[in-house]
């Protein structure tokens, strides 16, 4: 199992993933991953196994200390000076859910806003993620 930066090759595998895990009211369109597979691509974080991505974390640099709803439609380049790091998105295939691809991804992004002197803040507009997301202390 391996961690890596996203890239666009990856994007078939991710929108699979964003199906099986979300409603498709909820889940993202290919446009809006092309997007940020583009311009978020030092916080969009990919778990491979063998040579399948099993797993994604997304979590953009923002100013704000909470995320909002309107950051799942705008996109903002990286690079913010002094701001925050947030999960806006975390899916794992759910074969691979008792691997800790979840942990080991979000420790991943704790380590990258850690570098940056960044709080690091998690949604929990999605309520099945509460569980997860206490468990790991957050």
């Amino acid at each position: 199992m391996s961690i890596r930066k996203v890239s666009i090759n990856d994007l078939g595998d991710i929108l699979r993933i964003e199906q099986l895990s979300f409603t498709p009211e909820k889940a993202g369109a290919e446009v809006q991953y092309v997007k940020r597979i583009k311009e978020l691509n030092d916080a969009f974080l990919v778990t491979v196994i063998d040579i399948q991505v099993v797993g994604f974390i997304v979590g953009p640099d923002v100013h704000e200390k909470t995320i909002s709803g309107w950051m799942y439609e705008e996109i903002q380049l990286q690079g913010i000076v002094g701001g925050n790091q947030i999960v806006l998105m975390i899916a794992v295939d759910s074969s691979f859910q008792d691997y800790h691809v979840g942990s080991r991804l979000l420790n991943s992004l704790f380590e990258i806003a850690e570098k940056k002197q960044y709080r690091i803040d998690c949604s929990y507009l999605f309520t099945k993620n509460i569980t997860f997301y206490e468990k790991m202390a957050l």
